[in-house]
């Protein structure tokens, strides 16, 4: 993965592609999600808890679960993955996402399986009903469309 590029290409679409962002609002004043992973040590990403009104930028992550058991926030590991993750544990589709955001200058992304408490039927329904805005509203989307699962990994070995 070629990170100078990736940036020259953001930075381009940022200042020269009006049309690209029609209809988004500006990136720092964007409504945060209700929880975020901060990836500022890649190495041990936090998830972070949001305070309701927040803005600010984020990448979001858009890929294949597939069929395959990934790590999940869950209610039982909630209090630790806000301590951190390594990154170990993580599918390599996350990790590849994380090291990019990071790469790329950003502090936050928001991937659904860690920013969703997946076994928490109230929480699933309050956040899938806002991932429409969370996309929306992500400085960019990190898409890993050749992935099969999470396990695949965002770059062709």
């Amino acid at each position: 993965m070629n990170i100078a590029l990736a940036k020259l290409w953001r930075d381009e679409c940022l200042a020269n592609h009006s049309l690209c962002g029609l209809g988004s609002p500006d990136p720092e004043l964007a409504p945060l999600p209700t929880r975020l992973l901060d990836v500022t040590n890649p190495e041990k990403p936090v998830l972070k808890e949001i305070p309701s009104g927040t803005t600010g930028t984020y990448v979001a992550l858009s890929y294949c679960w597939g069929q395959v058991t990934q790590l999940e926030t869950t209610r039982g590991n909630y209090l630790s993955h806000k301590r951190g993750i390594l990154s170990s544990r993580l599918p390599q589709t996350i990790r590849d996402a994380v090291s990019v955001a990071n790469w790329l200058g950003y502090k936050h992304i928001w991937i659904d399986a860690l920013c969703i408490i997946q076994d928490d039927d109230s929480d699933m329904r309050r956040e899938l009903d806002k991932m429409g805005d969370i996309y929306r509203y992500a400085a960019l989307t990190i898409s890993a469309q050749r992935a099969a699962s999470s396990h695949g990994g965002l770059f062709n070995k």
